[in-house]
């Protein structure tokens, strides 16, 4: 809790900088290393078939 509250904090002052009125060099988030960082965006797939899909998630399931 109290990392995201020093987040909160640099995240003002970084804002009030020529940095944040630029929206450069944004600070990076104490919280999240702490928890593991977030996520990278997960790829999204579509299939234009439902065999192209099932052929997809059998090679998923595979571990390939």
């Amino acid at each position: 809790m109290i990392a995201s509250a020093v987040d909160r904090l640099s995240m003002l002052v970084w804002m009030q900088s020529k940095d944040g009125r630029r929206n450069t060099n944004r600070p990076e988030s104490i919280a999240e290393k702490l928890i593991g960082g977030e996520e990278k965006q997960k790829t999204v797939e579509s299939f234009v078939s439902p065999e192209k899909f099932e052929a997809a998630r059998k090679r998923i399931m595979e571990g390939r």
